[in-house]
């Protein structure tokens, strides 16, 4: 399996910062590993519609952590946190994964099962606090009104002590609203947390097909006690390929 949870508990809680170490199959790898926690897998059963057959399916659960780690001579390690919304079960896994560029190798670690539950963890530390939220277009440099392409790319550093919630539960996730359309876009898949980071992370995501004109963005996001945190900026969209000189 090659990961183990550091302090070896039975069960997993919710709002439980937890610390795992792991080994990768060959001695002398070095590099970054993906590093993913998911929650407990479930079992389904769909029964046709005229009754004749019952089809019974087990669905992964949803991953509530995205990191990076440091590889030194196969070794990594890591640390999450355990969202409130967490579903008890007892087929939670953790993943690492590791592309060893050198020799074209993948190498996979795992740990698996684990029991999770949906209890409070007895020595939780209390959170009111939201997480810290900034964002920008295309590049660090971006103000507020700059003018850039008409599909440019949004970026969040997104920080807080209890992590970010990414569980996916209905009225949780990180969702951008433009304009003030009623319609939202779910960008939660787009996060992922800093190598060695269990607090502070990127979001990343490709806008595409922006008319001309000004726009205005805002991004959602949840900590792991589900305290909310609205980021909002605005922007212009130009069209034109020929090379101007705006705001002097």
């Amino acid at each position: 399996k090659g990961i183990s949870i550091v302090s070896e508990p039975d069960t997993l809680f919710a709002f439980q910062q937890v610390s795992f170490s792991g080994v990768h199959a060959k001695n002398d790898l070095n590099g970054i590993s993906e590093l993913a926690v998911y929650s407990s897998e479930e079992d389904f059963e769909y029964t046709v519609f005229d009754g004749s057959a019952t089809i019974h399916y087990t669905k992964s659960g949803n991953s509530f952590f995205k990191g990076q780690s440091a590889v030194v001579n196969s070794e990594f390690s890591g640390s999450f946190f355990v969202p409130g919304d967490i579903k008890k079960g007892e087929k939670g896994r953790i993943l690492a994964y590791l592309y060893d560029s050198a020799h074209g190798l993948d190498y996979v670690s795992y740990h698996y099962p684990q029991v999770m539950s949906n209890i409070i963890y007895e020595n939780a530390q209390q959170d009111t606090i939201p997480p810290v939220v900034n964002i920008w277009i295309n590049n660090p440099n971006f103000k507020a009104g700059d003018t850039v392409p008409q599909n440019p790319t949004l970026y969040a550093s997104i920080f807080d002590e209890s992590g970010i919630n990414i569980y996916g539960e209905l009225g949780h996730k990180i969702i951008l609203l433009m304009d003030n359309d009623s319609s939202i876009i779910d960008v939660t898949a787009g996060f992922i947390y800093d190598v060695g980071s269990h607090t502070t992370g990127k979001l990343t995501w490709q806008l595409r097909d922006i008319a001309d004109g000004q726009h205005n963005v805002q991004l959602v996001v949840f900590d792991n006690h589900n305290n909310p945190q609205i980021a909002r900026t605005h922007f212009t969209v130009t069209k034109s390929d020929r090379i101007s000189i705006t705001n002097v």
